[in-house]
């Protein structure tokens, strides 16, 4: 009995090894599958997770010695790696962990998610993707990579990407006509520093990237400042700049293809900048109006004795006669001349009227001559000549620091008041800027300015400051003059003139030995303004 028992098993035996033959070479050292495998049709990418207790859709390997295969039992085919798998997943705005579940849940690859990440939200809608694909193209859109553990077949560790820096090198430019020493921390423009290519370093190794501009003036860039700027739209994403302006240099760190357009256009823009010399003559005209009040002995200095030239009587041209004395030349000097026989007071028969003796005297000439001297009268206010920088602005101030009142201030219990001066910048400002054209002209912006303080109406002490002022652009030829004119303004003085001594006599002195004279002034300010291009 047992002998026809063996002899069934072998028979047995001898079948399953035919049934079975021998797998080929390169799946003799294959390991044994994981006791929870998943199942399903390996071809088609399906796959199916049942999950151990401890680890969501988690898969352990199990190593080989754990389970020794059993002599004569026949050797499974290689399965398709897990990696290249295919995944079907419809998720919307989920946590990462969660679209992580999903996988593991259809394939056999475990995750490990680095502190902070999990919470990150994907949305997918992914069908029969493979899962290398899909892990790249999610994961990277959220700026996340995957890498395996080594030692641990199949498990994934999630990480942020991290840049590759590609090679970039640093040249020296130093600037030979721009100046860099007015470049601050922060004087490159960037609105927005997620859009900013590049940035600015100082010197001192701060660094700047995506500040407002400062400006030296109002909405004035100075040309370090619009340098760097042109220079911020040619880096790449990796370049810098930085300013040395010990040696007025740029120290540029790029990409080593960005560097020939860097170049070329550095030393386009860096190159010397021609002048321009302004001869400026500022004359202010005055029109006087004098109206007198008040008795003046003697002469208009208030002289009391004063010399006058001879004095002779004479009837012309009221003699009878003087018409036919015009006739022969010469003779018309006789009427300046009369005969001494004419009386004063004759009766003349042929006009029955008196002769009437008048006198000839050069004091009317004289009156006259001090008229036309007065009436206009220019004084030049400032004659100065500057030279600029093509499109820099020159400024010329011929100005004090005028007091134009008192300010009070109480501090303490103790109510101590303490008082200071308010004082205004008064007189005459003249800002030029000029512009070479290329055709010999040259346009210039114009602002002068002329401020005075006068009495105010407020209280004794008081200045008001009046200020006359205009802005122009004008294009003139080089070394032609132009005017600028229509600055006009009116104030009045008052002048007493009076007899020494006599004058200070209270009431009778006032009356009768001095006098008072209110002059109205009215003023234009006249500029006058020759600019020249200096070619060296």
């Amino acid at each position: 009995m047992k002998l026809l028992i063996i002899m069934l098993v072998l028979a047995a035996g001898s079948s399953a090894a035919q049934d079975f033959p021998p797998p080929p070479p390169d799946v003799e050292n294959q390991e044994a599958q994981e006791s929870s495998r998943p199942s399903g049709n390996p071809d088609s990418g399906q796959w199916e997770v049942q999950p151990q207790t401890g680890t969501v859709g988690a898969i352990q390997p199990e190593s080989s010695a754990a389970r020794p295969r059993a002599p004569g039992a026949p050797k499974r085919k290689a399965k398709l790696s897990p990696a290249l798998a295919k995944i079907t997943v419809r998720l919307s705005d989920v946590p990462l962990s969660a679209f992580l579940k999903a996988i593991t849940q259809q394939t056999s690859v475990n995750f490990i998610v680095s502190e902070g990440l999990e919470q990150k939200r994907i949305t997918a809608f992914l069908e029969e993707v493979p899962l290398e694909q899909a892990l790249r193209v999610l994961l990277g859109i959220k700026g996340l990579t995957y890498e395996e553990i080594p030692g641990r077949s199949y498990t994934y560790l999630i990480t942020t990407r991290k840049e590759t820096q590609p090679r970039t090198i640093t040249r020296i430019f130093e600037l030979n006509y721009i100046p860099l020493r007015d470049i601050q921390v922060g004087e490159l423009v960037g609105e927005d520093s997620s859009s900013t290519s590049g940035g600015v370093e100082t010197s001192g190794g701060q660094s700047a990237q995506g500040q407002p501009a400062q400006r030296s003036e109002a909405g004035v860039s100075t040309p370090g400042q619009s340098i760097l700027s042109i220079l911020r739209t040619l880096l790449s994403a990796f370049g810098r700049v930085a300013v040395d302006d010990r040696t007025n240099s740029l120290i540029i760190t790029d990409l080593p293809e960005r560097f020939p357009e860097i170049e070329s256009l550095i030393r386009e823009l860096d190159r010397k900048t021609p002048q321009v010399s302004i001869e400026i003559q500022i004359v202010e005209i005055n029109s006087d109006g004098l109206t007198k009040l008040g008795i003046e002995f003697g002469g208009s200095g208030g002289e009391l004795i004063r010399f006058i030239g001879p004095v002779r009587e004479t009837d012309w041209p009221l003699r009878p006669s003087n018409l036919p004395e015009l006739g022969p030349r010469g003779s018309e000097l006789g009427h300046f001349f009369p005969p001494r026989t004419i009386t004063a007071g004759q009766y003349d028969p042929q006009t029955n009227a008196k002769i009437t003796v008048g006198s000839l005297s050069m004091a009317e000439f004289n009156v006259l001559l001090r008229a036309i001297v007065t009436k206009t009268r220019g004084k030049i206010v400032a004659r100065p000549r500057v030279t600029t920088i093509n499109n820099k602005p020159a400024e010329i101030r011929v100005t004090r620091n005028q007091a134009i009142g008192q300010n009070s201030t109480t501090v303490g219990a103790a109510a101590a008041t303490t008082s200071s001066t308010e004082r205004q910048q008064t007189g005459l400002i003249l800002r030029v800027i000029p512009q070479i054209n290329g055709d010999g002209y040259i346009t210039m912006v114009v602002e002068p300015k002329l401020t005075r303080v006068v009495d105010s109406l407020v209280g004794t002490g008081t200045k008001d400051p009046i200020t006359r002022a205009a802005k122009t652009m004008i294009r003139v030829r080089n070394g032609d003059t132009i005017v600028l004119g229509g600055l006009l303004d009116t104030r009045e003085e008052k002048t007493i003139r009076k007899v020494p001594i006599l004058g200070d006599i209270p009431i009778i002195g006032w009356i009768l030995f001095r006098s008072q004279s209110t002059q109205k002034l009215n003023s234009e300010l006249a500029i006058f303004l020759t600019p020249t291009i200096l070619e060296n």
